[in-house]
């Protein structure tokens, strides 16, 4: 549930409502108005914190002007909550909805969300500037194999399986590099990668080069990377609402869950052994869903 001001003593806490404008549907449950109703307050307190408008701010601003509207979208055609919220945080929200792919769902909320402090589209083509001045191209695969671990929601390992279990296995140009990376440094799952692999990005060829080979050398890579991260991104949802709603984080490790998959293992094996992984890699991000680690 989200953390408000606890209510005075004797004075029991009303319940949230619903905004009227939202329409909700008949359908909705009494407890799944409430769940609705604190996601609502919660995205207004977060629009309406003061903030320095750095691209960053601005960023999880927009994301939660997006995030209204698709949870009033939700609200009126009476999705349940644990449908919408398993689906937001797996990174799949348009399947929560029963609408058209992600991209299309977002672009088309992004055109009717409330006015930005700036319009959405520039801050957008801000982002779009940082990529453009990256040296990433066709065949260049260093990232690839650096970042040994790769986080990704439940849903984008779907998509990129869906791609990849169809193709054979291929020698990759290092032996550290991602499942999905061909023997040309092409990426095979291009067109269904994670977001993360989007958004991350580095302008200088030769940097990545040492990063690689000091990896290789140490274990360690030292800072290199640029992030390009966008508004419209499953990421920033997901996000948002484990900190609004209390949701438990999905995060896997997308190159653990790929070799599992490679191996035979059922998705939900291989997303649990993501998982793992993933919080092996960051015990911060733990949450009161995930077990206990071993040895306790």
């Amino acid at each position: 549930m989200l953390k408000g001001r606890p209510a005075r003593p004797g004075r029991p806490a009303a319940p949230p409502a619903l905004p009227a404008w939202t329409r909700p549907s008949p359908r909705l449950s009494p407890a799944d108005r409430e769940r609705y109703a604190r996601l609502f307050a919660g995205l207004a307190a977060l629009i309406a914190r003061p903030r320095e408008k750095v691209v960053t701010a601005l960023l999880q601003e927009a994301s939660a002007r997006v995030l209204v509207d698709l949870t009033a979208e939700a609200v009126r055609q009476g999705v349940p909550w644990k449908r919408f919220s398993t689906a937001v945080m797996e990174g799949a929200p348009a399947s929560a909805l029963g609408e058209e792919d992600l991209p299309a769902l977002l672009g088309r909320l992004a055109g009717t969300a409330p006015a930005l402090p700036g319009p959405l589209q520039a801050l957008e083509g801000r982002v779009q500037e940082r990529r453009d001045a990256w040296a990433c191209g066709a065949g260049c695969w260093m990232c690839c194999a650096i970042n040994a671990r790769v986080t990704a929601l439940p849903a984008e390992v779907r998509a990129a399986w869906e791609i990849l279990k169809d193709l054979p296995q291929e020698t990759a140009p290092h032996p550290r590099a991602c499942p999905a990376l061909g023997a040309d440094g092409l990426c095979r799952v291009y067109a269904a990668r994670p977001a993360v692999c989007g958004r991350l990005g580095s302008t200088d060829v030769a940097a990545c080069e040492a990063a690689l080979a000091r990896y290789d050398a140490t274990g360690e890579v030292g800072p290199f990377m640029q992030s390009a991260a966008s508004a419209l991104d499953p990421w920033a949802f997901a996000s948002l609402l484990a900190e609004l709603a209390d949701e438990p984080r999905r995060q896997v490790d997308l190159v653990t869950c790929l070799h599992r998959l490679r191996a035979g293992a059922k998705m939900a094996d291989a997303l649990g052994a993501g998982r793992a992984a993933h919080l092996a890699a960051n015990p911060g991000e733990r949450n009161r869903l995930d077990p206990a680690p071993r040895g306790r």
